[in-house]
């Protein structure tokens, strides 16, 4: 697709009705909900990371779940800066912010991973939708691979299928819990032992440096202008 019909994508209307997105909420997390049962692999330090077998697919889906003490806009204010990103997402080298709808709270995203050898690396064009419950306060990043919206850049391999979420949810006690859930298929050749790492070490590692980069002085007052906190 070239620069001008991604252009008129990104321009299209797109504020979608609040009943329309709720449905949209529902039925996404029906999908996750409807596959199989979660196994726990890692469970260190705060972080517990499971992951569970996806039908049709060899690569396994996996989840990381922890408790901040930080505010849902000081979470959201870091998932949504991508120039912060290489510094807590796992192998990540870059992210570059193609193109924002804010009306839909919609950004897509040029991500460039770093894998190890023998692997080459990956890129992918990802598309985040990010809505927030009236009632829970909860947020729901819902993202998706877009491969076509850029042209595929030489020496990396493109990312053609990936599903993944942000669910934020305010404690009683103040506390937010994160969970990172993401079926990723990485194309390409890749050997067993590195896609079975990759599927503990990614959410484990990306949770644990975000943990330590909201720690920071910066995200204790931090907010997003999107974001209603529950104590507002």
């Amino acid at each position: 697709m070239n620069s001008m019909s991604f252009r008129a994508l990104s321009e299209a209307p797109s504020r979608i009705p609040a009943l329309i997105i709720l449905l949209f909420t529902l039925i996404c997390g029906h999908a996750w909900a409807e596959d199989t049962a979660w196994e726990l692999k890692q469970d260190k330090k705060g972080i517990a990371v499971s992951t569970r077998s996806v039908e049709g697919s060899a690569v396994k889906e996996f989840k990381g779940e922890m408790l901040v003490d930080n505010s849902l806009g000081a979470i959201v204010a870091l998932l949504d800066n991508p120039e912060a990103g290489p510094e807590w997402i796992y192998n990540c080298e870059s992210i570059t912010r193609v193109e924002t709808n804010s009306e839909s709270q919609t950004t897509w995203n040029h991500v460039i991973n770093k894998l190890p050898w023998p692997a080459g690396d990956r890129d992918l064009v990802v598309r985040s939708d990010m809505t927030q419950s009236p009632e829970t306060y909860d947020v729901l990043i819902a993202l998706k691979a877009e491969p076509e919206l850029l042209p595929e850049v030489p020496g990396k391999v493109r990312i053609q299928k990936m599903k993944a979420s942000w669910q934020l949810s305010p404690q009683k006690d103040g506390q937010v819990k994160v969970t990172y859930q993401a079926h990723i298929e990485p194309g390409g050749s890749l050997p067993n032992w590195l896609v079975n790492s990759l599927l503990v070490d990614t959410p484990y590692k990306s949770l644990s440096a975000m943990r330590e980069l909201l720690s920071e002085d910066q995200y204790k007052t931090q907010s997003h202008p999107d974001i209603v906190e529950p104590n507002s």
